[in-house]
């Protein structure tokens, strides 16, 4: 696999300017690039005899430059390079610092966009419009680290009278960051910002497979004014990995990669006494209830799983359906067949072809599967390059091999199971611990998954919940890569995506739909007459009031917002025209923005219940007083004996 570094080949090649924005690629003959390090701010070739890797792009196989692979004494120049900037670097102001992250964040994103992302789709196949979002995604950490200045500005407290304690945030020192091919940019960028911009130096060693993006990367960073010798880079592969962490000067290790890699660099930089962080790999179920919006979840499942061709730790690889939902796995068979190689670019080379194929292969062998859709007829299809089609496979077997194996490509798995208390058992068995979903109306179900769920990042009617944290794996650095005193979870929810069907103490929200209920109009003599009425009663927002007619009634005893209902909370503001249609009470209309949760009194409902009255509120969703949860639009819901519709 190894070759020495041609002096005058020529090869097929994709041509980044002549991508259209799809992703689609187009050909063109050009030489293959020699790539170098990159220390103390200048291309540092290594010494005369250093193998290196032909770098391919997926689209064709077609050989698009040469990485070499350093040596121990190659990463020494790195490293050496690094702790000698830190000093003068470390001692500039963290203001002074961010000037520097700002300007790089700038001119990526008014500058230098499209040239990455065209190298994305070039060494790593994905679509122009992935590539694209990923640069986007990553310049967002860079923009987050320009606000450093105010969030790591320390404290002073008064710890005994007349005895004050402050408490400071300094730099470390070289920070080691070890990165995967499936994010070129956006993985890197976790940690270099924020890295530099509290005040230490980096050596990176981006992936061998994709190694074009990030070397640009640190000369767009010299571009913005970062000094040499800050920022180093080196490529390379296990050796490279190694001299990096076993190097003294190097105090923080960072890693993304598979598990097994990821224990061992954790291994290896705790028995050096060295700060680490190593993500490793994950394999993630999404739940699917009865109750579920069928045409949202189908087409969020099958993003979810042939984004990024599946080579995401985010990637959700297993369904599990409550009951039996055949409408729902035939949307997502359908969805997913209608995509193409325009939509679900190749893998990343021949060898994840075979693995990916391999494992669909054992599948088809096993008792009880069915391939409901195969997408191995894009290998050869759209040979010479590296193609897995979106892929599906119905399982009867929780022990499948494909249920459990991060596959790491488009494929799906689906079991069906008869209630939610299984599914948890399932994704809770699972030992990456890095992300679950649930689909459901019901914010009550909701809840209860985010409660029981054991994973660090969960999702409610949302495919991809990140932001990021980490609950189970890896096992032996669980500790030092999170609080051990109380595990961080990030819920993730699709705004205005859940809403409480039934008591929250029941299991009725899974069971039949509630009834169909009126849209009738409140008649304008209702309007005219709720004009001249109390005002004693309940405030649906600050701009907006809900007024009973003369004909109905209500307790004026009762304190309409008291709890279990006072401080219901807002879902943010939605700018729309709001209107609410109840018999018996006046018309209601509002034009300026309102907030999304509109409070309801207990007497008010009872009135209305009691005059057989149904709600229809024309806005994004509404919130349930008693409970605090998002009403979804288009889905029947009762509250207190009466009917609600919510309606865009």
């Amino acid at each position: 696999m190894l070759q020495p570094t041609p002096s005058a080949t020529t090869s097929t090649a994709i041509d980044p300017t002549k991508m259209p924005h799809d992703g689609t690629p187009s050909t063109g003959t050009m030489k293959p690039v020699d790539l170098a390090n990159y220390i103390a701010g200048s291309r540092t070739v290594p010494a005369a005899g250093t193998p290196t890797m032909p770098v391919t792009t997926p689209h064709s196989g077609a050989v698009i430059a040469y990485v070499p692979l350093s040596s121990a004494s190659d990463v020494r120049l790195a490293v050496e390079a690094a702790a000698a900037a830190f000093p003068a670097w470390s001692a500039r102001t963290v203001k002074d610092r961010v000037q520097i992250v700002l300007r790089y964040h700038h001119l990526i994103a008014s500058k230098y966009a499209d040239e990455l992302a065209d190298l994305i789709v070039k060494e790593h196949g994905k679509t122009k419009a992935e590539a694209l979002a990923e640069i986007a995604k990553g310049n967002e950490t860079v923009e987050y680290a320009c606000a450093l200045p105010e969030l790591v500005s320390g404290r002073i407290q008064e710890v005994s009278r007349g005895v004050l304690c402050q408490d400071r945030r300094v730099p470390l020192g070289v920070v080691a960051t070890i990165v995967p091919f499936n994010f070129p940019f956006m993985v890197p960028h976790w940690t270099l910002p924020i890295a530099l911009a509290l005040g230490n130096t980096v050596v990176l060693k981006p992936s061998e497979k994709v190694p074009l993006t990030m070397t640009r990367a640190a000369e767009i960073w010299a571009e913005a004014g970062l000094p040499a010798g800050v920022l180093n880079l080196v490529h390379g592969t296990a050796e490279t990995v190694t001299a990096l962490v076993d190097a003294p000067q190097v105090q923080v290790v960072t890693f993304v990669g598979t598990s097994r890699v990821a224990e061992i660099v954790h291994q290896r930089a705790r028995a050096l006494n060295k700060r680490v962080l190593a993500l490793g790999g994950a394999k993630n179920h999404l739940v699917a209830v009865p109750d579920c919006n069928v045409t949202m979840a189908a087409q969020d499942i099958v993003n979810s799983f042939c984004g990024c061709s599946g080579q995401r730790c985010m990637a959700a690889s297993v369904l599990l359906v409550v009951g039996d939902q055949p409408a729902l796995i035939d949307a997502v068979v359908a969805k997913a067949r209608a995509l193409t190689e325009r939509e679900v670019g190749p893998v990343i080379d021949a060898a994840s072809v075979t693995r990916i194929r391999g494992y669909i292969d054992d599948a088809e062998k096993a008792p009880g599967v069915k391939v409901l859709l195969d997408g191995r007829d894009w290998t050869q299809r759209l040979a010479p390059g590296t193609f897995v089609g979106p892929t599906i496979l119905l399982h009867t077997n929780p022990a499948d091999r494909a249920l459990h194996d991060e596959i790491f490509g488009p494929v799906l798995s689906i079991l069906q199971v008869p209630d939610l208390a299984t599914a948890i058992k399932i994704e809770n068995a699972n030992p990456y611990g890095n992300a679950a979903c649930i689909y459901t109306s019901s914010g009550h179900v909701a809840e209860q998954c985010a409660a029981r769920f054991q994973a660090g990042m969960v999702g409610v009617n949302i495919g991809v919940p990140v932001p990021l944290s980490l609950v189970a794996q890896i096992a032996p650095a669980k500790l030092t890569m999170c609080n051990p005193f109380a595990v961080p979870m990030t819920i993730t929810r699709m705004r205005g995506g859940a809403y409480v069907s039934r008591d929250p103490g029941t299991t009725a929200a899974l069971a039949s739909p509630p009834p169909a209920i009126s849209t009738r109009r409140a008649s304008s003599s209702a309007a005219s007459t709720s004009s001249g009425s109390s005002s004693g009663t309940d405030p649906l927002t600050p701009s907006m009031e809900l007024v009973p007619s003369a004909s109905a009634s209500t307790d004026d005893d009762e304190d309409p917002l008291a709890p279990p209902y006072a401080g219901a909370p807002c879902m943010g503001t939605f700018d729309a025209h709001v209107m609410l249609y109840v018999p018996g009470f006046a018309t209601v209309t509002c034009d300026e923005p309102v907030p999304m949760g509109l409070q309801l009194g207990l007497a008010q409902l009872r009135a209305l219940a009691a005059s057989g009255g149904s709600l229809k509120v024309d806005c994004r969703c509404v919130i349930d007083c008693r409970v605090g949860q998002c009403v979804l639009a288009g889905v029947p819901y009762r509250q207190d004996g009466v009917s609600v519709l919510v309606t865009l």
